[in-house]
């Protein structure tokens, strides 16, 4: 019996079938836990550009300055990418997010997206169903401010330099709304030199024409923000102007108040402005050839503003015109206690006419502050050196001359920045 025992337990014979047989369910559950931790890699992965997504598109939203919509279209990028919110899937949009370096950041939107996994043979090592979760934010930045601005959204060449125009950009951009194709244009043998260019269509270089970009070009961007959309005309009370007719001027000093019919200065005239606001009522602003126009503006804060509007039909807004080798230098009021501190002409955006605002004079123009028409074209030639800022927003802009615009003292002027503002992810 004792010998049978010992030959029973030194025989070896069928031991691998018995270790295989013991070992197989394990061999299986690592397997299958294998593929399934390779299955919730791939669905993070999903997960992860789902919230990516959702996190730029909102984000892009606020650079375009739509904040209502960054919430609801982050939450369409992530359904859109396979994670719409709703059980299994939860999608978090936080604006500001709620942790990490961006917390509390309102230029930011958080994404934390998660789903609901259930476990197949995981469940032997891991009790309950598995949270698969992405987070994403990204934020909006500041690239710079443009000192130029064409508002058209289609027009070919909204912003453009022909000739042999010079134009030295100094700390300060350009920027188009345009989403042709030659949206923004640089001809003929001009030189251009600004920190970017920012369009919201094509960006065309032709002829001999130079332009740099130190900080590089943006080209089919989205738009810039007018930064005086929200700009309002109301002009004062004064009596009917049914028969306007342009107020001439040889010599003069003028004061603020309604002009029925505009303000026509003559050639080799001398006229000089009180500051204030000139309302200028179904006419022009127009200065001759040689004639000198300046504002008496000594006090701290004070300049004028020239609105151009019209208490009758909007076909009847007027335009400006400066005409070469005029002597205008003007600068807009920063002080708040004017109505339009920061603007220095104002067209009336109801404007419905075809006429060109001709800002002629090289170097004898001077103009400070915002020019702002909205719903016309802006031919300029001119140069504002030594006055500090300069913006020119319009239609589309013509820059024809040697132009030296800058950014410096807008702040204190009262200008309201035009923001080159662009969206990245950041965590």
């Amino acid at each position: 019996m004792r010998a049978a025992i010992r030959r029973l337990l030194g025989d070896q014979r069928g031991v691998v079938a018995i270790i295989f047989a013991l070992a197989l369910p394990v061999t299986a559950g690592v397997a299958g836990l294998g593929v399934e931790a390779g299955e919730w890699y791939m669905l993070k992965r999903r997960a992860q550009t789902a919230a990516d997504a959702a996190a730029y598109a909102g984000a892009l939203e606020i650079a375009r300055s739509a904040r209502a919509q960054a919430r609801p279209v982050a939450l369409g990028e992530s359904a859109r990418n396979g994670y719409p919110n709703g059980a299994p899937i939860t999608v978090n949009v936080n604006i500001p997010p709620a942790s990490g370096p961006q917390a509390g950041n309102v230029n930011a939107v958080e994404v934390i997206v998660a789903q609901q996994q259930p476990l197949r043979f995981a469940s032997l090592f891991i009790p309950g169903p598995q949270t698969i979760t992405a987070r994403a934010v990204a934020s909006v930045n500041q690239l710079g401010n443009a000192c130029v601005l064409a508002l058209d959204r289609t027009a070919r060449r909204a912003l453009q330099t022909t000739g042999n125009s010079v134009v030295q950009m100094n700390g300060c951009s350009l920027a188009s709304n345009s989403s042709d194709g030659e949206s923004m244009y640089f001809s003929g043998s001009s030189q251009v030199s600004a920190p970017t260019a920012w369009s919201a269509g094509g960006i065309v270089q032709s002829g001999s024409s130079t332009p740099q970009f130190p900080g590089g070009t943006l080209a089919f961007a989205w738009p810039v923000q007018d930064p005086y959309a929200g700009l309002t005309i109301t002009m004062p009370a004064a009596p009917a102007c049914n028969n306007p007719r342009a107020a001439t001027f040889n010599s003069a000093t003028l004061s603020p108040g309604v002009y029925c019919g505009g303000i026509n200065v003559n050639s080799g005239s001398t006229v000089v402005l009180n500051p204030g606001t000139y309302y200028l009522d179904q006419g022009d602003f127009s200065v001759g050839s040689n004639a000198v126009v300046t504002c008496a503006c000594t006090a701290a804060g004070s300049g004028v503003t020239i609105v151009l509007t019209s208490s009758r039909s909007p076909s009847r807004i007027g335009s400006v015109t400066i005409n070469g080798q005029a002597r205008v230098t003007l600068r807009a009021p920063s002080s708040s206690s004017y109505t339009y501190p920061g603007i220095l002409f104002f067209q009336d955006r109801r404007y419905s006419g075809s006429t060109v605002n001709h800002l002629n004079g090289g170097s004898n123009l001077q103009l400070t502050g915002a020019m702002y028409f909205p719903s016309s074209s802006v031919d300029w030639n001119g140069n504002s050196t030594g006055l500090g800022c300069t913006q020119i927003i319009a239609d589309t802009v013509t820059i024809s001359g040697d132009t030296n615009l800058t950014n410096t003292g807008c702040a204190a002027l009262g200008l309201q920045p035009i923001s080159l503002t662009f969206a990245g992810l950041t965590e």
